[in-house]
């Protein structure tokens, strides 16, 4: 079980990244990546 969830959030983390990476080839304004690194955080304490 607690495999399967590391995995999980291992995989959620690098969707996170590429997500980030498209949102910084947009130009992406600081409101929207401000909300994605207080994600990334969230998820981080779930772990």
């Amino acid at each position: 079980m607690y495999r399967q969830r590391k995995e999980a959030m291992t995989k959620c983390d690098e969707e996170m990244d590429r997500c980030r990476f498209i949102l910084d080839k947009l130009n992406a304004t600081p409101t929207n990546t401000d909300e994605i690194s207080t994600l990334k955080a969230e998820i981080a304490e779930l772990k």
